[in-house]
């Protein structure tokens, strides 16, 4: 194109973004562009070109014109316009002919070139193509694919495939964020380049830069940058790469992070959090760390607030200083691999970490040395942690001289130890005790209590918090069989609390570290919690050996009772001289030690020894670790160079210098490593010669896209030697010699070079002269004479800018809103203030009047800011000093009081222990309790007695409230259950006879002489890792003093569904179980179970009565399909629904739903479940009409995917292709159109754009419509779709105008419009029309309290008269009136809106309390008025939804503007509809609100199977439930169960008293049969339990069965038939005498009602369903037997 566009006056067009051009027209053109570009149109500019009645148009973007003669004779032409978009081919023409002394006569042409395409574009017409910078080089030399940091990829057409895009077609786009390089940033201010473009920015010599510094001010928890001398380019989104090299450096606000209190520290990925232990529910704070992406494991320096932590993603650890604002300082840097947990020598300030993919663990100093060298130390490495090893958590003991690990191996896991420096090491528990039972399996966290002198730590996968001694003795578990402990991570230990966090309950908690009791729930809804520590003061009193002594590396302490008390050690790269404490560090094979750490290898003649270290090129001797970490430690940076990351992350192509670059980028035929290695080893590529062009780098592509003027080879070996062979031009053009382009003749000798060699140019003696409408440059140039003396250089010498006389424009200041004040227009509102504001700024929730009456009194939907200035009338004093109940340390902390004088110093310099202080301290004496946190003493009498008597307020936490009647007992208690406190607790069995009062009234400590006697199993467990879909397996050991004699036992497992009664035996006989192991099988997947084990002395006979219990969950096993597919169209689009699984077989958490097009996967998507008995369902847009789609479904629960569901072909029905307009009245409008195919109704909606006008819809069954009542002259846009069974088909549009005038728009009068003076909630309006007639129309009144309720409401009146009232409108509010006149049957013309009218209503005895709501049994309500001058008092009606009895009460009078009420005595279960209104005989009532009473406890664990012909139901009582609840069992094919037994006409109920339930399916299909639509063979099965009060029954919610559907369909065989027996005076004689039995012990029991609750709890623990009998006295015991009470139920005393 040549460098210079001022004097070459013709079109030009670019196919890269810009970077070069080339001429596709000469002269001046109007032009445009169609298609998405498929198509290029001009016409001449008549002031340059002159007349013309040709347009000119490309398809191949410019190489090739055509030209079609659109008009008889030329025309000037005035412009070339098209719709916006350029998705057209239609293109418009504006001019005039050549009339000379005639009227202009304006000349408008319409051209639509579609029919120049000869087909429809395909995919192999388009082609791939990226913009690219120019001349733009990376510091490797290669050029670069991204600018401003990224890579667009388009998807667009080839220039020579002359097809046709279509108005549908859609770009394709992608982008890829690129690496960031030097191209990507530029000098900052005050910094220049040092030299050239690649080299680095330096200070600007002529500025004077501060130093950086912390600015002022500078608050806490907020950054502040130091610039490195770059800024990236602005819109640069460049990420990763050099980034680190150019930008600045992020520093934090000095932080005061403790002042030396407790606290605790939490890792949540992305970032750590400070939580204070000061108070409860202390806030979280955020610490201001800087580059923080993925951390696990962290700790802390307490002493110098220094924070440490190892970030996953970057695979380095960090260490930031608060206090003061430093950088951030690299501890470790390379040679990292998965640090997930770490550990801080507070005294001798050595950090040790392990690495789990290395399976080491080392030690680094973190102050190092004075150059910044960092001293490190691998002390145990694979061969001592063993190869399977994966060591997880570590804690130090420095006081003690160990180190304690987890280790998470295969079928090793341990915890294991050894001193400081990594010696004696040794496993102190196995992931087997010596019975062979499993104790760690996958270990997590690791603390050491220095108080107590034991271990603890968290197993993930066992779900406990266990703790030992420090030689692993002593072995107990503290926390376990806790929801609290579904999944913990990390653990500390402070004083009498053992913290943890749990990843599945997302919270954090503390409990009793000796006991695991009194749970507390620290922080909740905290995701992401990883590695936790608690600091307090007492870390800065610590001392060991090595405090008193140093060492020249590394000093760590021994263990007391040794020979030395500290150890000298030398960190990697060096060699210890000497023994013990006289150990000296020197550099190995005569090798220099330099000042700055490092040794010298050059110096003396030594050698680096290349095991252990680097060798710099300047022959200095580094450390190994040294290599690659950030540090210049040779000086010559040689250890730093090559330092790329030793793998690429995943979706990278790593060169062979390490370099990452995407992995799209291999093998594509053009160089983008500097090593050329991602084009080595390329599968070789054979172009097809037929279709394909062979690149000079060996790259195909299409034939067709050679010589198009775009790059496609990346080399451009496509675009070379294109001679346009047998090009004639024309006879004012000239011809380059190579090449062969046309270019007009006025280019050659201009001065520029525009043909490829300069050639036009060459032998150059001709003095040209302009057009008499140029200018002519000194240089002899042409340029437009406009652009002459127009401020801007044109001519290349400026010399059309010379002797002009400018004279700038003044800059006038923008111009300010200036809204009118006194008489506002129509369509403005008047404030209070008399400043007008447009209507629609009314209600918007912005005050826009200057009073902000604007913003009043708009209605319940409106948004009410909170304006009520504060109460407060001054500054509050300070607090001095401490809150009650808390103790002021010498630094200002406070601490509480029961923390003084507890043997911890909680104060940084001890006064919490002062000796004298605390000699006199006071404890409490037996009979006392002790504040959790004040530290005083109550009496044990005070404990839960409804009295706060602690300030602290834990005497009544934790408390329950007692019956109060003997007679009642509330809880059925479980099998694993005993009850207390007057029958209101169920307690587990493992607190009975602990030795600590679990229950208020002491019952779970009584009857204990005997009761370990009882006992003979440890722990029962499940074995979760053995368990199937359909068996659990379980595992047990006795108590120690009876595992000598555990081979006489014999046992026997009963098994239930969690939450119902009925258990069942898994063998009839008792068994021997030497391994202590036993599978339960036959069971169902995915539910809950509890097991129970009951254990004999086969030589005695003597059956323990404590038998345990333990729970667990089978397996999901394969889940049904899903069923009953449907689909809807909406448009180009469908909506696809399903219903779940049949048998879910566990829960259902993921559908995949796919979508085939000619038996090839179109797309698919998956979807989250959010409720698994509910239907779901998925969209699917850009659908092609007319083409088949298979849809299915697959369901996916925990474990497994379902098979695919039976597939639904759909076709999209295509759109109308055509409307007609048959006939356009004033009144009515008749259209008809083209059908679709298998279409027989059609759907059709019209609406105008008039404001009021919501559309009308009708249906049609025929493909014609007369539209009725329409509005005269009024444009209206009508909408066809067809209706399938499927939806709509995507809507065809056409707009029609109606004729005749249209409507005249009424008026409001200014005078006639106000407030009834006897009804204040009344408002009259008059309205008047221009140019009033004879004839009546029928006016339409819209009103609301804003536009959108005015609006949205519809026509609220009509009259025929010009004027009406509009009554019982809510009090004190701004309402919004507009009238406008509707057509002759009111259907759907409406005429013009009136202007708006704006009237406040007034206060009234009758008008409606705002506002109801209704929260818990609390109901609230809002005045009429927000201000009112009298009181006003108000009745609540409260209508009770099943009886359809009212209570009524009345509330005194008040002026308040909100008014509450508590309603008691709600009967649970009920549905109360609650109605306000004002203490009026004539007072209209509000909208009635719902209000419900106690929820009644629903029934738990419902299960359903149909075996033996019958259908049976269990269930189980929630905890609360009464004995005397009764239940409805529901059968019901509809999925909607919100009803009831309403859900539908088929629908079955049956009441029945407890569980289970069962009838015969003969009983089930005689209900179904009386209804002939009811024909059902599978259904839903839920229950609910009922209450009955006064007659009336209440019900609980429904819950489902766990079986969605159950099958009643089939005839099941092998029914079990219980013939009667013989013996029925015998079954009579037992029932006689039991029931003689029963009746005395009731008796005895009503006399002993204390005894009563003794027997019950004893008789349930003695209990066995292995025997079926409960024994209450031992064998041995002389005293008489109690033999009786066998059932096939556990005993029950009533």
């Amino acid at each position: 194109m040549g460098r210079n566009l001022q004097t070459k006056t013709s079109v030009y067009m670019s196919a890269d973004a810009g970077l070069s051009w080339h001429q596709v027209l000469q002269g001046n053109y109007y032009y445009n562009i169609g298609d998405h570009g498929g198509v290029l149109v001009a016409v001449k500019y008549f002031k340059t070109e002159g007349f013309t009645n040709e347009i000119m148009y490309s398809t191949d973007e410019g190489l090739n014109w055509k030209s079609h003669q659109f008009y008889p004779t030329p025309m000037r032409i005035f412009g070339l316009i098209t719709e916006p978009g350029e998705n057209t081919t239609i293109f418009t023409m504006f001019g005039t002919k050549f009339q000379p002394g005639k009227p202009i006569d304006w000349i408008i042409i319409k051209v639509d070139l579609s029919s120049v395409f000869k087909r429809n574009c395909t995919v192999q017409d388009y082609k791939d193509w990226s913009p690219k910078p120019p001349e733009s080089y990376s510091e490797d030399g290669l050029m670069s694919k991204c600018v401003l940091g990224r890579r667009d990829v388009y998807r667009r057409r080839s220039p020579k495939a002359d097809c046709f895009n279509g108005e549908d077609y859609t770009r394709a786009k992608r982008m890829e964020v690129c690496e960031c390089t030097h191209l990507d940033y530029r000098c900052d201010f005050g910094y220049i380049r040092d030299s050239g473009k690649l080299s680095g920015c330096i200070k600007d010599p002529e500025f004077n830069i501060h130093p950086p510094g912390i600015p002022s001010p500078c608050p806490q928890n907020t950054f502040y940058n130091i610039s490195k001398g770059y800024v990236k380019v602005t819109g640069n989104v460049c990420e990763g790469g050099q980034s680190s090299r150019y930008e600045p450096e992020v520093r934090a606000c000095p932080f005061d992070i403790n002042g030396h209190e407790t606290y605790m520290l939490v890792a949540q990925r992305t970032k750590i959090v400070k939580v204070s232990l000061k108070e409860n529910n202390s806030t979280v704070e955020t610490l201001p760390l800087v580059g923080i992406q993925n951390v696990i494991a962290m700790d802390m320096d307490y002493a110098s607030e220094c924070v440490i932590w190892a970030d996953m993603n970057t695979d380095v650890i960090n260490k930031q200083c608060l206090t003061n604002s430093s950088q951030v300082e690299e501890l470790v840097g390379s040679g990292l691999s998965s640090v997930e947990g770490m550990a801080f020598d507070q005294i001798s300030k050595i950090l040790y970490f392990v690495d789990g993919f290395k399976k080491t663990i080392e030690l680094v100093k973190t102050d190092g040395l004075p150059t910044g060298h960092r001293i490190r130390k691998i002390i145990l490495t694979r061969a001592q942690l063993g190869h399977t090893s994966k060591p997880r958590g570590i804690a130090l003991h420095p006081k003690q001289g160990y180190m304690f690990y987890t280790d998470w191996a295969e079928k090793a896991a341990c915890v294991g130890r050894a001193l400081l420096d990594g010696s004696n090491h040794s496993i102190i528990i196995n992931s087997v005790n010596q019975r062979g039972m499993i104790q760690v399996k996958w270990p997590n966290g690791i603390t050491v209590d220095t108080v107590s002198e034991r271990v603890y730590w968290v197993d993930a996968a066992l779900d406990f918090i266990a703790s030992s001694n420090l030689d692993g003795n002593d072995f107990k578990k503290v926390v376990f069989n806790q929801l609290e402990v579904a999944h913990p991570f990390a653990v500390s230990v402070l004083k009498d609390e053992v913290y943890w966090d749990d990843w599945t309950r997302k919270s954090i908690y503390s409990a009793n570290k000796d006991r695991g009791t009194n749970i507390r729930l620290i922080q909740t809804d905290f995701p992401g919690a990883m590695d936790l520590k608690v600091y307090s003061p007492h870390l800065l009193t610590e001392q060991n050996s090595c405090s008193s002594h140093s060492c020249s590396h590394l000093c760590i302490s021994l263990p007391p009772g040794l020979e030395h008390k500290y150890k000298c050690l030398c960190p990697d790269g060096m060699k210890a001289n000497g023994t013990g404490t006289g150990t000296v560090c020197i550099c190995p094979d005569n090798q220099e030690l330099l000042p700055n750490g490092t040794c010298s290898a050059a110096k003396v003649g030594g050698s680096c020894d290349l095991e252990q270290q680097f060798q710099c090129n300047n022959n200095l001797c580094i450390p190994n670790l040294w290599k690659c970490d950030g540090s210049n430690d040779c000086g010559d940076m040689s250890d730093e160079n090559d330092c790329f990351k030793d793998q690429c992350p995943g979706n990278k192509f790593q060169c062979e210098n390490k370099k990452c670059i995407p992995a799209h980028w291999r093998c594509d035929n053009e160089k983008d490593c500097a090593d050329e290695s991602d084009e080595l080893n390329c599968p070789r590529t054979d172009c097809d010669h037929a279709t394909q062009f062979k690149c000079a780098n060996g790259q195909c592509i299409n034939k067709k896209w050679v010589c198009d003027l775009e790059k496609d080879c990346y080399d451009g070996s496509d675009e070379l030697n294109c001679t346009k062979e047998g090009t004639k031009c024309k006879d004012d053009q000239m011809q380059c010699e190579i090449g062969g382009s046309c270019l007009p003749s006025a280019w050659r000798c201009d001065g520029d070079e525009d043909c490829p060699g300069g050639t036009d140019e060459h032998n150059c003696t001709i003095d040209e002269a302009c057009q008499d409408w140029q200018f002519r440059c000194d240089n002899h140039h042409c340029i437009f004479s406009t652009w002459r003396c127009d401020g801007q250089p044109d001519c290349v010498d400026g010399s059309d800018e010379k002797d002009c006389n400018i004279t700038a424009d003044p800059q006038l200041p923008p111009p300010q809103p200036n809204f009118p004040q006194g008489n506002c227009n129509d369509w403005m509102f008047k404030c209070g203030s008399g400043q007008c504001i447009p209507f629609w700024w009314k209600c918007d929730g912005v005050e826009d009047c200057s009073d902000g009456t604007d913003e009043e009194n708009c209605g319940e939907d409106s948004i009410k800011p909170n304006l009520t200035p504060g109460n407060r009338t001054g500054d509050e004093p300070a607090v001095v000093g401490c809150p009650t109940n808390k103790f002021q340390c010498y630094n200002g902390n406070c601490i509480w009081s029961a923390w003084l004088c507890d043997g911890d110093q909680d104060c940084t310099q001890g006064e919490d222990e002062d000796k004298e202080m605390c000699k006199d301290k006071v404890r409490c004496i037996p009979g006392q309790f002790l504040c959790k946190l004040t530290g005083g003493c109550v009496s044990l009498t005070a404990v839960c007695d409804g009295k706060q008597d602690c300030d602290d307020g834990s005497d009544e936490q934790q408390c329950r409230e007692l019956p109060t009647s003997d007679d009642e007992i509330h809880v059925g208690c479980g099998v694993d259950e005993f009850s207390c406190d007057r029958g209101s607790v169920c307690l587990p069995w493992k607190h009975k006879c602990d030795g600590h009062f679990d229950c208020r009234d002491g019952s779970d400590e009584e009857l204990c002489e005997h009761w370990g006697e009882d006992i003979a199993i440890a722990m029962l467990e499940p074995v979760d890792e053995d368990g199937t879909d359909h068996s659990v397996r379980v595992r047990w050991w006795p108590k120690s003093d009876l595992v000598g004699n555990a081979t006489m036992f014999v046992y026997k497992l009963s098994y239930t569904i969690q939450g119902l009664s009925s258990w069942r035996n898994l063998t009839e006989d008792w068994v021997s179980r030497e391994d202590w192991e036993d599978t339960v099988d036959n069971l169902l997947p995915g539910t809950e179970y509890q097991i129970r084990l009951f254990v004999k002395n086969s030589q005695t006979g003597r059956e323990y009565h404590h038998a345990p219990v333990c729970s667990t969950q089978t397996l999901d096993g394969v889940p049904t399909p899903p069923r009953d597919l449907s689909i809807e169209q909406k448009g180009s689009g469908v909506q696809l629904s399903w219903k779940p699984p049949a048998d879910p077989q566990g829960t259902i958490t993921h559908y995949k739903v796919t979508v085939s097009h000619n038996g090839n996967m179109y797309t698919s998507a998956d979807i989250e479940v959010k409720d698994p008995l509910q239907p779901s369902s998925a969209g699917f847009g850009g659908l092609e009409s007319g083409s088949q789609f298979t849809f299915q479904v697959y369901a996916m629960n925990k474990v497994a995917l379902s098979s695919a569901s039976e597939p639904l072909e759909f076709t999209l029905h295509q759109e109308i292709e055509t409307i007609t307009i048959l006939q356009v009245t004033e009144s009515m409008i008749r259209l008809n159109w083209s059908s679709i195919p298998e279409i027989s109704e059609y759907y059709i909606k019209f609406q105008t754009v008039n404001q009021l006008d919501q559309g009308t819809n009708v249906n049609s069954t025929q493909t014609k419509i007369s539209l009725v009542g329409l509005a005269p002259g009024t444009k209206y846009t009508v909408y066809i779709s067809g209706i399938t069974e499927h939806g709509l088909t995507l809507p065809k549009l056409i707009e029609v105008k109606t004729e005749g005038l249209p409507l005249p728009a009424p008026t409001i009068l200014e005078d006639g419009t106000a407030l009834l003076p006897d009804n204040p909630t009344s408002v009259k309006l008059v309205w008047s029309i221009p140019s009033p007639s004879a004839k009546v129309y029928t006016y339409a009144v819209w009103y609301g309290a804003s536009l959108r309720e005015l609006v949205e409401g519809g026509p609220r009146l009509t009259f025929i008269e010009s004027h009406g009232t509009v009554a019982d409108l809510d009090a004190c509010t701004d309402y919004i009136f507009a009238v406008a006149i509707l057509s002759a049957n009111h259907s759907a013309g409406i005429g013009p809106m009136s202007n708006k009218k704006t009237v406040r209503t007034e206060y009234s005895m009758t008008a409606v309390p705002k506002n109801v709501g209704v929260e818990g049994n609390l109901v609230t309500w809002e005045s009429p008025c927000s201000s009112l001058e009298n009181e006003v008092g108000y009745t609540i009606t409260i209508l009770d939804t099943t009886t359809g009895k009212s209570s009524f009460t009345s509330l005194a009078g008040t002026r308040n503007s909100t008014i509450s009420h508590y309603v008691n005595n709600l009967i649970p279960g009920a549905t109360y509809s609650v109605t306000i209104s004002q203490n009026h005989k004539n007072a209209k009532k509000a909208v009635p609100v719902l209000m419900y009473g106690p929820v009644i406890p629903p029934p738990t664990a419902v299960y359903a199977d149909f075996a033996n012909r019958s259908l049976t139901v269990h269930w189980g009582k929630e905890g609360a439930a009464r004995n005397d609840d009764q239940f409805t069992v529901l059968l019901s094919p509809s999925e909607d169960l919100s009803k009831g037994c309403h859900s539908s006409p088929c629908t079955l109920c049956f009441p029945t008293v407890k569980s289970p339930f069962t009838i015969h399916r003969s009983e089930i299909m005689i209900e179904f049969s009386k209804d002939p639509h009811c024909k059902i063979t599978e259904c839903q099965v839920a229950v609910a339990t009922v209450k009955s009060v006064n007659q009336y029954e209440y019900m609980s919610a429904w819950v489902r069965a766990s079986r969605l559907l159950v099958d009643i369909s089939e005839e099941h065989q092998g029914e079990i038939v219980i013939e009667e027996s013989s013996a029925v005076g015998t079954v009579i004689g037992v029932l006689f005498v039991i029931a003689i039995l029963v009746s005395a012990l009731g008796y005895f029991m009503f006399k002993h009602r204390r005894l009563r609750r003794t027997i019950q709890e004893y008789a349930a623990s003695h209990y066995s369903s292995a025997t079926g009998h409960a024994t209450l006295l031992d064998e041995d015991d002389e005293s008489p037997i109690i033999r009786g009470f066998s059932d096939v139920e556990p005993l029950v005393v009533a």
